[in-house]
């Protein structure tokens, strides 16, 4: 029993990991489309995740500097941060 419940473990935490990979490239590719700024409930609505979710993983790509933020009044829009725009070489390559 100890050896199943392990390997519930194990799988569990594997495909979590690959979800959260899934959700990051999903909020960032969504950004890259709207360069012009998304609130959480747009990106929720957007990529089909539970709004906590979504803040969750913002959290997670403004503390690694993929994206920023910024307030405008009651809103607060989602970008991605300028390190993480591709380059005009780097557009031409996707493009290509």
């Amino acid at each position: 029993m100890l050896y199943i419940s392990v390997q519930r473990f194990r799988c569990t935490t594997v495909a979590r990991s690959y979800a959260e990979g899934v959700v990051k490239e999903r909020i960032v590719e969504t950004l890259r489309r709207h360069p012009e700024g998304l609130t959480i409930h747009d990106i929720s609505r957007l990529i089909g995740t539970h709004r906590h979710t979504t803040t969750r993983y913002l959290a997670e790509l403004r503390g690694a500097g993929i994206i920023v933020h910024r307030p405008i009044g009651s809103a607060i829009l989602h970008y991605l941060s300028a390190i993480s725009q591709p380059t005009g070489v780097e557009r031409k390559v996707e493009a290509a």
